[in-house]
């Protein structure tokens, strides 16, 4: 595991944007090869979300950044070697680009529903194959439902 900078493409994220967001582009694998954004909603009638993005970094502070013309505050958090970041899979996040010298790997944890409970997306850009098809938690669903704080 390595140092996330801002300069090598450190995750940031808008919080809370799950709730106020709507989901306008999703990732995908396309039919021609490869992966790229597919379009959800018209892009003319989404509006900006509104809010500051927390970047995930060892620098703690508030910034200004500039994306475009709009200047934004970025909150930065300290984020540590080894660090466990989790967030909602409709969290407005992303990941610049590694503008540094150096690299910066990063492993990443998907946990999605599985059949009979849900219908995994075929144009999803993460796709198993039988070389190597998704792990599971579980070898047999857990139907029982746990209540948290009782």
């Amino acid at each position: 595991m390595e140092q996330c900078t801002r300069e090598n493409g450190a995750l940031s994220f808008l919080p809370g944007s799950h709730l106020t967001a709507p989901i306008a582009k999703r990732f995908v694998r396309l039919p021609s090869g490869g992966t790229g954004f597919e379009q959800l909603l018209d892009p003319n009638q989404v509006q900006t979300p509104v809010g500051d993005y927390v970047l995930e970094e060892c620098d703690p502070g508030e910034r200004s950044m500039c994306r475009g013309t709009m200047p934004r505050k970025v909150h930065v958090k300290a984020a540590w070697i080894g660090d466990l970041v989790l967030i909602h899979g409709s969290v407005l996040h992303k990941s610049e680009r590694n503008r540094s010298d150096k690299t910066r790997f990063a492993y990443t944890f998907h946990m999605i529903e599985s059949p009979p409970h849900a219908v995994y997306d075929d144009k999803n850009w993460l796709q198993p194959t039988e070389a190597m098809p998704f792990s599971r938690l579980l070898d047999t669903p857990n139907l029982s439902i746990l209540k948290v704080g009782v």
